[in-house]
């Protein structure tokens, strides 16, 4: 009975080579934008910029992704009428949905599509670990906190190996960070590239 199981597993994965089946993505991606930050009750806009690595997992439709990102951003801060850099740092763990409608397809109409629109949703939690203010204050290790993210964009799948997604991202958060009397909540509008490679 086990080699028969055994026999049938073996059978089943090498099925799905021939079709050319690839189950798992890894994605580089980058992105650029603008940021509300709410510090301590008070807005300020900022540029922001970031960096990550997700894995995703092919369901067919839909696509979970989950991975790490960096973030930094910055603006000129004023605070009891003086003036000063502010930069926060935090880490971002999302989890979340990505499907691709596809809008072109190859000679073999029964192939992938390689041209699709990308929409994306899922939630996210943000670990803020560095805020300075020039010489007005600095803080580490702020805590957490979580949001939502909505993504639209394009997904060029180039072959088998390898695809591109180019797009923009919307980032809301539900609460605000804390740490004795600072309260942070940052909202990110972002336009990104990713590199994708299908293993």
């Amino acid at each position: 009975m086990r080699v028969l199981i055994i026999c049938l597993i073996i059978s089943c994965i090498y099925t799905l080579k021939a079709q050319n089946q690839k189950d798992f993505n890894l994605s580089v991606s980058t992105d650029i934008g603008y940021s509300s930050l709410k510090l301590n009750g008070h807005k300020n806009n900022m540029s922001t910029q970031g960096a990550g690595i997700e894995i995703g997992y092919n369901l067919n439709y839909v696509i979970i992704e989950s991975g790490i990102f960096y973030n930094r951003s910055q603006t000129n801060y004023i605070s009891k009428g003086e003036s000063a850099f502010l930069e926060i740092q935090n880490l971002k763990i999302p989890l979340g949905f990505m499907t691709v409608i596809g809008v072109g397809t190859q000679k073999n109409d029964e192939k992938p599509k390689n041209i699709g629109l990308l929409l994306g949703l899922g939630i996210y939690s943000d670990y803020y670990f560095k805020i300075k203010a020039d010489n007005l204050f600095r803080e580490s290790n702020v805590g957490w906190n979580l949001g939502m993210y909505s993504k639209f964009g394009i997904h060029l799948k180039v072959n088998q190996i390898w695809g591109f997604n180019l797009g923009i991202k919307n980032e809301n958060g539900f609460g605000e960070a804390k740490k004795d009397a600072l309260k942070i909540k940052n909202e990110r509008t972002t336009m990104f590239l990713c590199f994708e490679i299908y293993l």
